[in-house]
């Protein structure tokens, strides 16, 4: 079988139904797979094949991360052929799917200060919701599409839950909601429209944002943060958890972390704690 009749029968409708990126995913496969490889039979792979692509790939400048991803990808629809044996168990491995080294980005947490230098100028913002959009995501430290697609059928105020039916992972996982976002979801409530079924929906479409990269560049720009992703302000969140004591592993659940390994790059924050605290016997003992 065609790698491209394979992706397109079996591969889209898998990564669709079983991720909520299956969208993306698929893109990615059209646009960086399909083109090298759709015409290509399983059985005419080789890993000189592969070696070539990956390079290339690293030529036009894309970077190591990018790759990576383009090359989980390839491997999964692999897999996934070989779990429905249309092509030789074993062939991802044998193709030699190399991970590029990543060069390590240091997350960046907001402070205090600027925490409210970005509430004030998201306040100022012509997006209506802006505000409220990175005040819920500095609170919970949800994914930025979690909370953008967010329906009311999915918060229970009284328990002090919003449930992401589908996360980044495929699964269905709950957001534990602190006071504080409770109060902000039981106030954009009082001012629902009630035939809306989005919590945060575009003024112009009545449909989730598709992006809020425009307001949100704006805000920061404003609030001298040129830097600062609102990815950063999930990492703003564990880290917040981090330092008032919370332990690594509730901090991956109310993350939604599969795995305790993602969790682990907030442990260099906890040792800077640990190694604070640990002065209180220096002040004790020779002060």
């Amino acid at each position: 079988m065609k790698i491209r009749d394979f992706a397109y029968k079996y591969y889209r409708q898998h990564v669709v139904l079983n991720t909520s990126t299956g969208k993306s995913r698929f893109g990615i496969y059209k646009n960086h797979i399909e083109p090298n490889f759709g015409n290509c039979d399983f059985c005419d792979l080789s890993k000189l094949m592969v070696h070539d692509w990956r390079n290339s790939l690293i030529i036009l400048g894309y970077k190591p991360a990018m790759i990576n991803k383009i090359q989980v990808i390839f491997g999964t629809i692999i897999q996934l052929a070989s779990d429905l044996e249309i092509c030789d168990e074993g062939l991802r491995q044998r193709l030699g799917f190399k991970a590029l080294k990543i060069r390590q980005y240091r997350e960046k947490f907001l402070s205090k200060e600027h925490f409210i230098k970005l509430k004030y100028s998201c306040s100022k913002s012509t997006n209506p919701y802006l505000l409220d959009i990175v005040l819920i995501l500095t609170l919970t430290g949800a994914r930025k599409r979690e909370i953008l697609d967010s329906q009311w059928s999915d918060l229970n105020l009284e328990d002090g839950i919003l449930t992401i039916p589908k996360s980044k992972s495929g699964t269905m996982r709950s957001i534990y909601l602190n006071k504080q976002a409770v109060n902000i979801f039981a106030a954009l409530e009082r001012k629902r429209q009630s035939h809306n079924c989005y919590i945060f929906p575009n003024p112009n479409t009545g449909k989730p944002y598709k992006c809020i990269y425009y307001s949100w560049n704006l805000a920061r720009r404003r609030a001298m943060l040129n830097d600062l992703r609102i990815h950063d302000l999930r990492h703003s969140f564990a880290s917040a958890l981090v330092n008032k004591g919370v332990p690594i592993y509730d901090i991956q659940h109310l993350l939604g972390h599969k795995s305790i390994k993602t969790t682990q790059r907030y442990a260099h924050l906890e040792s800077d704690r640990l190694k604070k605290s640990s002065t209180a016997a220096e002040s004790y003992y020779l002060s």
